[in-house]
């Protein structure tokens, strides 16, 4: 992909990118090393290095104006990142603010034993958490699995939460976990 020619002395002469220049310079190369120093005409040798250093200052040119369009993306892009972190910590401060928000707003429905209002705007409601039923550990901590019957553990040594809830949901007595209570939160329409 060539730009529009422009005229140098009179002499239309075509841009070229850097691609072109390079197959050029190639191709020049080439005749330099099939050419034998003693049979090479020297007027066929100044032509060539006439050419290739007109070809030379506009790669040079060329080369330091890639180099400058990297730099400033280069740059763009780490003021981009830092921008992007900067807005990610805002939108994160917002979401722990309306979390923060909803929370108190759940606490004050349920003090109040209010279980759905409506507003000039909005229609508000506590609504209980879906999802499986949290277990609470009655020591307190999680237990150790090796302190656990082999039922309850996952072949890695991890407590295995589901067979634990199913036999609670069961109503089998577990003397180190019981099921809790689901929690509640604000829905806004």
């Amino acid at each position: 992909m060539s730009s529009i020619p422009t005229t140098t002395d009179g002499v239309v002469v075509r841009k070229q990118n850097i691609f072109e220049i390079g197959e050029e310079l190639e191709q020049i190369f080439d005749a330099f090393d099939h050419l034998p120093s003693d049979e090479a005409d020297e007027e066929i040798r100044k032509a060539l290095e006439a050419y290739f250093e007109k070809v030379g200052e506009d790669l040079n040119n060329k080369i330091d104006g890639y180099c400058g369009l990297i730099k400033t993306m280069e740059a763009r892009a780490k003021i981009r990142a830092e921008e992007a972190k900067r807005l990610k910590s805002l939108a994160e401060t917002d979401e722990n603010n309306a979390k923060r928000l909803k929370k108190r707003l759940n606490d004050f429905m349920s003090v109040t034993s209010n279980t759905k209002m409506e507003t000039r705007r909005f229609k508000v409601w506590v609504q209980n958490n879906g999802g499986a039923t949290p277990i609470e550990w009655t020591g307190g901590e999680e237990p150790d699995p090796e302190t656990l019957p082999p039922a309850y553990v996952i072949i890695k040594k991890e407590l295995d939460l589901e067979a634990i809830r199913s036999d609670l949901e069961g109503e089998i007595p577990l003397d180190f976990a019981k099921l809790g209570e689901r929690g509640t939160h604000v829905r806004i329409k």
